[in-house]
């Protein structure tokens, strides 16, 4: 087991261990945790207390910042989050989104105090209840679903932070 005070330093990481690193404390900004060859390493890697990403690069083991969280269970995309979340899970966003078309399927809540800039949400077929909350939109965005479209720049709404789509049929 490893904290993020730990550093390992060897020339080769293999077989099929665990690795737990607790990552209490986390920054924000990216920490080569283990630098050694660990391209023979088939084990696993778990990460707790703090939603980050564990990644295997060629130079070893990088903690980073995740973009989306489902509680203490870091996701390197929203659409990872997105597919591991069960219904009436929060995703909370950690990093910005842009320029994307989002398409949920099940009853969940999307938080997080971020700015998504040019990004459609998009509720379909499983869906009956969308919950977006501390989120900053920004530009054109469509939400569809439910029977209804809505466009609106959310510049011009004051205060955006809770916005709650219901399946009013």
């Amino acid at each position: 087991q490893l904290d993020l005070k730990s550093l390992v330093s060897t020339k080769k990481i293999t077989g099929n261990g665990k690795i737990i690193v607790d990552a209490t404390g986390f920054d924000g900004n990216a920490i080569q945790l283990i630098t050694a060859d660990m391209s023979g390493f088939t084990g696993t890697i778990k990460v707790i207390n703090a939603p980050v990403i564990a990644e295997i690069t060629s130079t070893g083991l990088l903690i980073k910042q995740a973009a989306a969280a489902i509680g203490n269970v870091g996701y390197a995309t929203f659409a990872e989050a997105l597919a591991a979340a069960q219904a009436g899970d929060t995703i909370v966003l950690l990093t910005d989104l842009a320029d994307i078309a989002i398409e949920v399927n099940k009853n969940i809540t999307i938080s997080g105090d971020v700015t998504l800039n040019n990004v459609s949400i998009n509720a379909v077929e499983g869906a009956t209840e969308l919950t977006v909350s501390g989120l900053t939109f920004i530009g054109k965005y469509e939400t569809m679903g439910f029977g209804a479209t809505v466009t609106e720049d959310m510049r011009s709404v004051k205060n955006p932070r809770r916005v709650v789509f219901k399946n009013a049929m």
